[in-house]
């Protein structure tokens, strides 16, 4: 990351990398997530695809996933019939901010910080 930069949990949000690239018609940039990141840091990266036209500031679309807190909020969840999902509706975030379910602090992402990686492949 070229700076500092703020995560909420369950709100997707484009990350700017500060680079942009020019590369031939014949590959593609493939963004994934690096091992690490969802594990450890609870943040998942959307896999992405960079084609050869592409020519502004690359950018990483991440959102972080706190834990539930309660095992009332966890059983709850499951006896609804919510499947837990990388994705899930502000509306629902919202519900669950209010219930006090989850750990409401942002991630802090440091400069420097690699949450990504990118693959470049042949087409």
């Amino acid at each position: 990351l070229v700076e500092d930069f703020e995560l909420p949990p369950f709100i997707p949000k484009l990350i700017p990398v500060g680079f942009s690239t020019e590369f031939p018609m014949q590959l593609e940039g493939v963004i994934r997530p690096r091992g690490s990141s969802l594990p450890k840091r609870r943040i998942h990266v959307a896999i992405g695809t960079v084609d050869s036209g592409f020519r502004n500031e690359w950018c990483i679309s991440a959102m972080y996933i706190p834990i539930l807190t309660t095992k009332e909020a966890i059983s709850n969840l499951f006896t609804t019939g919510y499947r837990p999902s990388p994705i899930m509706s502000d509306d629902v975030a919202r519900d669950m901010y209010i219930s006090g379910d989850l750990q409401q602090d942002t991630l802090l992402l440091r400069k420097g910080e690699r949450i990504a990686q990118v693959v470049f492949q042949w087409l």
